[in-house]
């Protein structure tokens, strides 16, 4: 792809294969300059904080130690408005997809994209201002950012019940570890069935799953 222009690249993204093997991908290309690279978001803002020449396209993935894409994204649209950010995730769901982009990113790809897409992206978002694809077409990109679309809003009491819905503990038992009633816990899971479209503790389960609520791997953490 032909530029006049040097793109400067900044890439945060915790797999340090993942990291390293985009470098060299991305280094073949004569007008991206990549760097710097970082292994978290708290990395990538001293990074920033530190470089004499800011990055044009800062690519970012979602889950991350220490600072996640979501922290970063803010942080970044927060300080630095100008630098533009691409999101490069394993997740496509599109609540993480409307979340990131209402906060700022100009597009939004999955990591098994070809090495050709992201560089087209790259420069779409560093001459455009934005990148569209299947994943973020114009439309819905639209829709977000006039807010028409929204991910649903949660209550405290709500986003425990959805920490805890997918083990094996009853209604009651966690009704006890919250340090409420059985009555009010089911109260709880009735309005998620209405907010949601679901109609099952099975159903509950799937979505807190799926959307990191509750990760299987650590029921403590929170992706979205």
């Amino acid at each position: 792809m032909e530029s006049t222009e040097t793109i400067r690249v900044a890439y945060a993204e915790d797999h340090f294969a993942m990291r390293e093997g985009l470098k060299l991908l991305l280094d073949g290309n004569s007008f991206i300059k990549i760097g710097p690279l970082a292994a978290d978001g708290i990395q990538m803002l001293k990074a920033l904080e530190q470089t004499t020449e800011l990055p044009h396209v800062c690519l970012i993935d979602i889950n991350m130690p220490e600072m996640d894409g979501f922290s970063l994204q803010q942080e970044i649209s927060h300080r630095w408005p100008n630098i533009k950010t691409l999101i490069l995730s394993m997740y496509n769901e599109e609540p993480f997809i409307i979340k990131m982009i209402s906060m700022g990113a100009k597009g939004y790809l999955h990591k098994n994209a070809e090495t050709d897409e992201i560089v087209r992206a790259i420069h779409s978002v560093h001459k455009y201002g934005y990148y569209h694809n299947d994943l973020l077409d114009e439309k819905r990109a639209n829709a977000i950012h006039s807010h028409k679309l929204k991910l649903p809003k949660f209550t405290e009491r709500e986003i425990s019940l959805l920490r805890l819905i997918h083990t094996d503990k009853s209604y009651t038992e966690i009704a006890l570890e919250l340090g409420t009633t059985t009555r009010s816990i089911e109260g709880y899971r009735d309005r998620l069935f209405g907010k949601l479209n679901i109609s099952s503790r099975v159903g509950l389960a799937m979505y807190a799953v799926k959307y990191g609520w509750a990760p299987l791997d650590n029921p403590g953490k929170r992706i979205l």
